[in-house]
């Protein structure tokens, strides 16, 4: 009897216990609030939850209408005081047709943000002026013409002559910093002439990993005479332009830039259209394809209202990768016949690096700056590759030259063959004074090298 007395009392004790946790789990705990709809919770200073505006998810002020501008418009915090900067994500909301009809961002007031933008279609109404330090991060960009992976921003406005994106508004202004965007499609839907436009974001101001297509105008431009300087660099962009008047970047100004580096531009292949224009100095292009255009790369092109120099610039690895009707790379001067150079530019110091030409009608460079001889027609480097071809100051009567290139006219080259050189080096192109010839055989004198001296080959001791 003892033992089942104390069986009933454990059972009983038991019993009570669990009625009492189940109890305290079904009461409700007092919390402090978290603060701002879609702020993230975190201790503050006191030990107590409270709301952060550091990070905000801005699907929160979705209601299904998909509008991602207004709800980043709200997500922003309302004071500039309360946090040093701001993520917005916006990556769970599903954009809808019909929405975006004005810009996400505020006009004073703003803080250093993130935004995070979903993937899909998101169809804009009005420009998007990025303010200073902001960053705008797509989930990925489509390099195809009707592709509707990642995140696209498809124009739906009404009018048709402004960018799609600019960094800042105005050069009163200039200079900002810290603009950037990447990892999304600007499609300009036909209707838009223009993609980027950075007048004044200088350092830590950048494009990387964008798609531009369906544009008619200039996918990217950078004026450095605006305060554009020291941005970039602009890298790993697709440009796809519609129309006869589709220009895939221009740069030009007094300062340099941090420079373009592995762009792929298609024009529309018109006549007059020319891919990249390259009018400021201290700028490099490298890893660049060019389709579709009249000219591939326009240096020295002058605006006529406003004379800028080309100095100091650096061309590496430019491939003509389809259909170009004058010359992948085109060199403005004195001697400008085409209605590309509408000015004569300053070019100095010019290196261009491993040209591909291809077959281009009027060669693989088109130098302006210099006669092909009696005649006063430009220099055309008819080479279907050409290793170097550089200008550097002005010494004397003209300005320093040096290539590769087999088929120069006035330019010292650097010739390689098998066989000693000896007697006249008259002949295109072994008549200039300063060409070099590289004896590369096994004779008696292998890895010799000569030089001309205008009239006769001379063995460099």
């Amino acid at each position: 009897m003892k033992m089942g007395k104390n069986s009933i009392t454990t059972q009983v004790f038991y019993a009570g216990f669990g009625a009492l946790v189940t109890a305290l789990c079904l009461c409700p705990v007092r919390v402090q609030a978290q603060g701002s709809i879609g702020n993230n919770a975190v201790y503050n200073t006191s030990g107590n939850l409270a709301g952060s505006n550091a990070y905000v998810d801005a699907s929160v002020y979705d209601t299904g209408s998909g509008d991602v501008c207004a709800d980043i418009l709200s997500s922003f915090p309302s004071s500039t005081s309360t946090v040093p900067m701001v993520v917005i994500d916006a990556r769970g909301i599903t954009p809808k047709p019909g929405k975006c009809t004005s810009s996400p961002f505020p006009t004073s007031g703003t803080v250093p943000s993130v935004i995070l933008l979903p993937t899909g279609n998101i169809t804009i109404q009005a420009v998007w002026v990025l303010p200073e330090r902001t960053r705008v991060i797509g989930e990925g960009a489509d390099p195809t013409s009707a592709g509707t992976n990642g995140t696209i921003l498809q124009w739906a406005g009404s009018t048709s002559s402004d960018y799609m994106v600019q960094f800042a508004n105005s050069a009163s202004s200039c200079p900002v910093f810290g603009i950037g965007i990447e990892n999304l499609t600007l499609d300009g839907n036909n209707t838009i002439a223009n993609g980027i436009e950075n007048i004044c974001a200088q350092e830590r101001s950048y494009v990387d990993h964008v798609s531009l297509r369906n544009f008619e105008g200039t996918g990217l431009l950078v004026d450095t005479v605006g305060q554009g300087q020291n941005s970039g660099p602009y890298s790993n962009i697709t440009f796809l332009g519609t129309g006869t008047s589709a220009v895939c970047a221009n740069i030009y100004g007094s300062g340099p830039t941090r420079g373009i580096h592995n762009m792929k531009c298609v024009g529309g292949g018109g006549t007059s259209e020319v891919g990249i224009y390259l009018d400021a100095s201290g700028n490099s292009l490298e890893d660049i394809s060019l389709a579709g255009f009249a000219d591939g790369i326009l240096v020295g092109n002058n605006p006529s209202s406003t004379v800028y120099s080309a100095r100091g610039n650096v061309l590496l690895n430019i491939v003509k990768a389809g259909s170009i009707t004058n010359s992948v790379v085109h060199i403005c001067g004195s001697l400008s016949t085409s209605g590309d150079c509408s000015g004569h530019g300053l070019v100095s110091d010019l290196s261009i690096l491993q040209v591909y030409g291809n077959g281009a009608a009027n060669g693989t460079i088109e130098d302006d700056t210099i006669s092909s001889g009696s005649t006063s027609s430009p220099t055309l480097v008819m080479d279907s590759q050409v290793a170097i071809y550089a200008i550097g100051e002005a010494l004397g009567g003209g300005k320093s030259r040096f290539t590769t290139a087999s088929q120069s006219i006035r330019v010292p080259s650097w010739l390689v063959g098998s066989g000693q050189a000896s007697g006249s080096c008259t002949g295109s192109p072994k008549n200039q004074a300063g060409t070099l010839y590289s004896d590369m055989s096994s004779g008696p004198n292998p890895d010799t090298l000569y030089v001309c001296n205008g009239s006769s080959w001379r063995v460099v001791d």
